[in-house]
């Protein structure tokens, strides 16, 4: 069980998830709208954004997104 932790909440439920697993948000941190679908999720974990904000903020601003930029919010 070196590969896993586990998790029992309240004696009742018992999950086992690896032990890199991270918990994805549920908004984006970009526009902090929420994900619509799982593809806003698969473009979260390669981009760190959802599909609108890779459309509209990191394609066009491919290299200062690599070196941390990010557009100021709202």
């Amino acid at each position: 069980m070196d590969s896993k932790k586990i998790y029992t909440k309240r004696n009742t439920v018992t999950r086992i998830v690896p032990k890199n697993w991270k918990k994805t948000p549920v908004d984006c941190p970009v526009c902090g709208f929420a994900f619509r679908d799982f593809d806003d999720v698969l473009n979260y974990k390669t981009h760190s954004c959802c599909k609108d904000c890779d459309l509209i903020y990191r394609q066009p601003n491919s290299k200062k997104w690599e070196k941390g930029w990010r557009p100021d919010k709202p």
